[in-house]
C-alpha cells in the first residue's frame, strides 16, 4: 500500500471519516485504533483524540464539525475530588488498589489516602495454621503441609501452594497488605493458641515496621510474655480499648503491660481472664474510664480506700470486679451503703451524683457513676 499523502493525513474530515468507519463496525476502540495506526500512521493522532471521537460516533453523535470545545469540562479520574474517589475505591477489594497502586506515582498517592476501614479483623495463630477474618468472614487460612510448605485456601478459589513455610508466607502477605494499604479496624482479635510458634513474636517488628490502627484490641495469648508484643504494634492515641485473656486463666504479673504507653492511653480495659491482681495494682488502671478485674482478695480498709479512690476519679464511669469469696453484706457495711430498689448508692459529697453498686451471686461486683 502507497504512503498516504501528508494532506489527508493533515484533513480532519477525512481522519473522522476513518474513525467513523472503524466505529461503525464496532470493534473494541484499541482494536480500533490499531488498525487507525496501521493504515494512516503512528504518528497522526493520539489514542486519547481517537477515543473521544470513536465514542461520539459509536454512540450515535455523528456531526463531523463538531466543536470539541463546547464540551463541558472533562476530567480524568485522578482529577476528580476526593469524595468521589472514596466512593468508587471503596467497594474494591485490596488486590484491586494494591494493582493500582502501580500505574502511576499520583494513583499511588490516590489509593494511599483511602482508608480501609473494617468492623473487625480477626487473626488466629496455631501450630499448624494462620486464619484472617475480615468482618467475621473468613478470608485466608495458611496451613502447614506436610513437607512443610504452604497451602493458601481462600474462599471460592483453588488452593495456592507455596514452598515456604506457613507462618513465613502468611507474615509476607499480611505485610505486603499493610505496607500498601491504609487498613483500619474497629475491632481488632489476635488469637495466639497454646501451640503457637512463639519464635514469631520476637519478628513481627520486622514484618510490620509501622503501627497498626484499631479502636479496639482482644489478645488471647498462651505465655504471659506475649501480650507487650502485640500491643506495641498498635498504634498510640488511636487505641482506646484493650481486653487480655489467657488460655488457661495463669498469669501471674503484668507489669510489662501496665508500663506501655499504649496501656496508659487507652480508656477501657478487660484482664479478668488474664490475670488476679493484688490490690496495689489497681493503680494501674485508676486512669481507664471503664475496667473489668479480679482481685485476689479485698479487706474492709481497701474497700474504703478503692471508693474513695473512684468517687475522686474524675474520668471514672464504670467497673467490674470479680472477687472470689467476698461478702455483699459485708462490702455493703464498709462501704456504708442505701439501699434503692434491688441496689445500692453511695452519695458523693458536694456532689449531684452517687456511685451505684450491684451485687452477683457469682462473686462479681459493678461500680458505676451516676446522676441522682
Amino acid at each position: 500500500m502507497a504512503p498516504l499523502p501528508d494532506s489527508l493525513k493533515n484533513d480532519t474530515h477525512f481522519l473522522k471519516s476513518c474513525i467513523l468507519y472503524e466505529a461503525l463496525h464496532k470493534k473494541p476502540v484499541f482494536e480500533s485504533y490499531r488498525n487507525f495506526c496501521e493504515k494512516i500512521g503512528d504518528d497522526v493522532m493520539s489514542y486519547y483524540d481517537f477515543e473521544y471521537w470513536y465514542y461520539r460516533f459509536y454512540n450515535g453523535e455523528l456531526d463531523l464539525e463538531h466543536d470539541r470545545s463546547t464540551d463541558p469540562p472533562h476530567h480524568t479520574f485522578l482529577q476528580l475530588p476526593a469524595e468521589m474517589h472514596n466512593m468508587i475505591w471503596k467497594n474494591q477489594n485490596c488486590k484491586a488498589k494494591i494493582s493500582m497502586r502501580r500505574v502511576c506515582k499520583r494513583m499511588k498517592e490516590v489509593i494511599g489516602n483511602q482508608v480501609v476501614m473494617f468492623n473487625n479483623i480477626s487473626v488466629s495463630l496455631g501450630a499448624n495454621s494462620l486464619c484472617v477474618k475480615l468482618n467475621d468472614k473468613k478470608c485466608v487460612e495458611y496451613q502447614k503441609d506436610t513437607d512443610n510448605s504452604c497451602v493458601i485456601c481462600r474462599p471460592g478459589q483453588p488452593d495456592q501452594k507455596k514452598s515456604t513455610g506457613f507462618l513465613e508466607t502468611a507474615l509476607q502477605d499480611m505485610s505486603f497488605s499493610l505496607r500498601f494499604l491504609n487498613i483500619r479496624a474497629q475491632h481488632l482479635t489476635i488469637d495466639l493458641e497454646k501451640d503457637t510458634p512463639l519464635d514469631l513474636l520476637n519478628t513481627l517488628a520486622e514484618y510490620f515496621p509501622n503501627p497498626f490502627f484499631a479502636v479496639r484490641v482482644k489478645i488471647m495469648i498462651g505465655k504471659k510474655t506475649d501480650s507487650p508484643k502485640v500491643l506495641k504494634l498498635l498504634e498510640l492515641g488511636y487505641l482506646e480499648e484493650i481486653r487480655i485473656g489467657h488460655h488457661s486463666r495463669g498469669c501471674a504479673s503484668a507489669d510489662s503491660v501496665h508500663n506501655l504507653p499504649q496501656w496508659k492511653q487507652a480508656t477501657r480495659a478487660d484482664t479478668v481472664y488474664f490475670l488476679k491482681l493484688d490490690f496495689n495494682q489497681l493503680k494501674h488502671y485508676y486512669h481507664l474510664k471503664h475496667f473489668v478485674v479480679e482481685l485476689k482478695n479485698l479487706s474492709m480498709e481497701q474497700a474504703v480506700i478503692l471508693r474513695d479512690k473512684l468517687i475522686s476519679l474524675p474520668q471514672f464511669e464504670s467497673c467490674e470486679i470479680y472477687a472470689p469469696g467476698f461478702d455483699a453484706i459485708f462490702l455493703r457495711t464498709a462501704w456504708a451503703l442505701e439501699e434503692n430498689s434491688g441496689t445500692y448508692r453511695y452519695a458523693i459529697a458536694d456532689s449531684d451524683k452517687v456511685l451505684d453498686f450491684q451485687f452477683t451471686e457469682g462473686h462479681t461486683f459493678y461500680i458505676s457513676k451516676k446522676f441522682e
